[in-house]
């Protein structure tokens, strides 16, 4: 997505199911969005970091098959408050270690 005029990722997910944020990138008012958000869903985003991996439960928060819709649905309603008319998805496969 576009945010303060240049790409960025709001949710960007591991092979192993592991997701994260740059909160640096999507600026503090849609982090703030996305925080309370997610905390409806029992997830967790520490604000402190510029790059927090979503947490539950103390634990890494994994998506998987049977948790996926919730989250693109609370993905999609923090793009619809802040006006995002046209997100984009983009797969990117990389090997490079967790951060």
């Amino acid at each position: 997505m576009k945010s303060q005029g240049k790409d960025a990722i709001i949710a960007g997910v591991y092979k192993t199911g592991e997701i994260w944020t740059d909160l640096g990138a999507i600026g503090p008012e849609m982090t703030s969005r996305l925080e309370a958000r997610l905390r409806e869903l029992g997830i967790t985003l520490d604000v402190a970091k510029k790059i927090p991996f979503w947490r539950a439960d103390r634990k890494m928060y994994v998506l998987t098959s049977g948790n996926v819709i919730p989250v693109v649905e609370a993905i999609l309603d923090t793009l619809e408050a802040a006006q995002v008319a046209t997100p984009t998805l983009r797969v990117v496969n990389h090997s490079h270690d967790r951060l």
